[in-house]
């Protein structure tokens, strides 16, 4: 009974990773928010509570681990996988840089928000992965195949499946649903052959605990530091063939600014708003947004450009 209540606890403990996205996706709270409510205090008592299975040798740190490098193993296949169709020229990294601004509150996109939406990406990939060993150790690997399309079926018939463009885009299932398999395969390969998976865990327990705990720190320090950033202006700047930031966060209702600081007229184009702005050499344009949603933004005369977007929030009351 005590193994069966602990393991329901860790797997409680590592629904909120996931969780808070989806909240945000319902209307039920923003990401910032509750990361301090949900998120970082799941995540250190599950921490802690690894710590203490440590400290009492307790087998069940052993599933833990396994679930750790099974869900780390599995999101680096996961992103691997996914690289060609970001080489045919799909932002299909983006959202991982949006979900560091929901997490930090940014209203652009830094080299810190990015790294929060790296670090917050992963940990989904590993309370993933603790949350299908706690339970499947020793199962047929295909079941963790399933799972992993399971877990991405929720998320496409959530809102953020309509946000993000998934629904209704069979290229942009194709690569979400391949990548979910190539998350799966590795999680289920070393959670079925858990013995031989567990020699190589406790070859490197020690290491994994300090990779875990010094991530935690990591994720904290660098969340105060770009929390604590002045919000610049929501305003794009095209210069030397590229726009930026590469995301501007606004509330709906605000003005957006394009600034073009190249010899020659340009066009920004938002496609989903059937909306041209053309600004002239060195000169400013802009916007005002009345619409909620997530805008691509490119240049009309130069597709070379890679575009950058708008989130205009609550990005959930997106029709």
């Amino acid at each position: 009974m005590r193994i069966i209540i602990t393991k329901i606890l860790l797997f409680l403990l590592c629904l909120p990773s996931g969780g808070i996205l989806l909240l945000k996706m319902y209307g039920v709270i923003q990401m910032h928010q509750s990361t301090y409510i949900l998120f970082l205090p799941s995540l250190l008592l599950l921490i802690f509570t690894a710590g203490f299975l440590w400290y009492k040798k307790d087998g069940l740190l052993h599933v833990l681990l396994l679930g750790f490098l099974g869900g780390l193993v599995g999101t680096i296949g996961y992103d691997l996988i996914r690289i060609p169709f970001m080489l045919m020229g799909s932002r299909i990294f983006a959202p991982i840089s949006m979900y560091g601004m929901w997490l930090t509150d940014a209203t652009v996109s830094t080299s810190f928000s990015d790294l929060i939406g790296w670090l917050y990406h992963f940990s989904n990939g590993i309370t993933f992965g603790i949350m299908y060993a706690l339970f499947m150790k020793g199962r047929n690997m295909w079941w963790a195949v399933f799972y992993a399309l399971l877990l991405e079926t929720i998320f496409v018939i959530s809102p953020f499946g309509k946000l993000f463009g998934l629904t209704g885009k069979p290229m942009a299932l194709i690569a979400a649903y391949l990548g979910h398999v190539a998350y799966g395969y590795p999680l289920g390969k070393m959670v079925q052959n858990h013995q031989v998976s567990m020699e190589t865990i406790n070859f490197f327990r020690k290491g994994l605990l300090w990779f875990f705990s010094i991530t935690l720190i990591t994720t904290i320090v660098l969340w105060s530091i770009s929390s604590k950033e002045i919000n610049a202006d929501p305003n794009f700047t095209l210069k030397n063939k590229k726009i930026s930031p590469g995301i501007i966060r606004v509330d709906r209702g605000s003005m957006l600014y394009f600034q073009n600081q190249t010899s020659s007229e340009v066009t920004f184009l938002l496609p989903l708003l059937n909306e041209e702005i053309p600004v002239e050499p060195d000169g400013k344009s802009s916007r005002l947004l009345e619409s909620f949603g997530i805008f691509h933004v490119l240049i009309q005369e130069d597709s070379a450009i890679k575009g950058v977007f708008i989130l205009c929030e609550p990005v959930e009351q997106y029709k």
